[in-house]
């Protein structure tokens, strides 16, 4: 049975007190003047066919209609005018069987008084915002609404990585006696991991450094602003930290190639060390087997213990020459 989607997902107006009301009726918005600070959050699902329809019938221009609706997109800011912008923003998957590598999607068109989200999947800084909302302590402004919406997606992106440092912590301290496939596929899926996160952690960084030209948007609030600004610093140094990472599993890598490489050698230099003593032994046992007259010995019945003796001492001979030079 097909999953019913619900929608909208969220319709909430935060008016000039911080007082939070549900809106019944997404086509009759709450109407706010050019003076007020209050707002209304319509958090919508990209799946639901009604969100094309909503967004087409409140008025936004075609381009925006698609941006909000785009099923594949990147992190990315697009100004629309002194107080209006569209930006896109990655962040971490809340559901436990998913990973947390998983750098979802979050669509936001932001004018002074409307904030538009649209999503494909569970977003768990949204979870937070709502969890906010819900609880009467909302942010009060669209401005400050998207200084914490990027504070959530900082604050889960930082506990992931956390966690993958502890975990490259121990793989360094294990990489000194543990060496098996479980090993390295650990390894590899850490490399992995980083990858991903920094083909997403890269654009949201442009993002925030783009969000953060909007002057008219954040003043008189200067503190907001800088904090917006260290909101950009702290991606910046979680895709350093995650370049940190990804080399240092690289090491963890090629320390354990080396070991493979130098069993390989061993195993190699110990065959070639057998096939080595064995070979003259091999020639002479075969050249003195063939059926021909003319064999030395051939009538002598002490010929076999006499063969024997030969072959042993050169086994001990080539022994002893290979422990000389310390080739075994």
């Amino acid at each position: 049975m097909k999953k019913k989607i619900l929608w909208p997902r969220s319709a909430k107006t935060i008016d000039n007190n911080g007082i939070v009301k549900n809106i019944d009726d997404v086509y009759k918005l709450p109407k706010f003047n050019k003076h007020d600070n209050g707002y209304n959050w319509i958090h919508l699902n990209v799946k639901s066919l009604k969100t094309r329809q909503w967004l087409s019938k409140y008025g936004l221009e075609k381009v925006w209609v698609e941006a909000l609706t785009a099923r594949e997109s990147r992190p990315r800011f697009i100004r629309i005018d002194d107080d209006t912008f569209f930006i896109n923003l990655r962040g971490i998957n809340p559901l436990k069987n998913n990973e947390p590598h998983d750098l979802l999607s979050l669509r936001i068109y932001v004018t002074k008084n409307l904030i538009i989200t649209t999503k494909i999947y569970d977003l768990m800084a949204i979870k937070q915002l709502q969890n906010d909302v819900n609880k009467d302590n909302p942010p009060l402004t669209t401005a400050i609404f998207i200084s914490k919406l990027i504070d959530y997606i900082n604050q889960d992106i930082e506990s992931v990585i956390f966690k993958i440092h502890e975990e490259i912590d121990n793989l360094e301290e294990m990489s000194l006696v543990e060496h098996d496939k479980d090993f390295r596929q650990n390894v590899i899926n850490i490399r992995r991991q980083m990858i991903i996160f920094r083909r997403y952690l890269q654009p949201n960084q442009g993002a925030l450094k783009h969000l953060a030209t909007m002057n008219n948007f954040y003043r008189p609030d200067h503190e907001l602003y800088d904090h917006l600004i260290e909101s950009e610093h702290k991606m910046t140094r979680f895709i350093e930290e995650t370049h940190s990472v990804k080399e240092r599993a690289q090491v963890i890598h090629e320390e354990l190639n080396n070991h493979l490489t130098e069993q390989l050698n061993k195993s190699t230099h110990k065959l070639s060390a057998v096939a080595t003593v064995f070979l003259p032994m091999t020639f002479i046992t075969g050249l003195f087997g063939v059926n021909l007259a003319g064999i030395p010995f051939a009538s002598n019945p002490s010929a076999f213990i006499y063969f024997f003796v030969i072959i042993i001492s050169i086994f001990i001979i080539h022994l002893a020459f290979f422990k000389i030079f310390k080739w075994i």
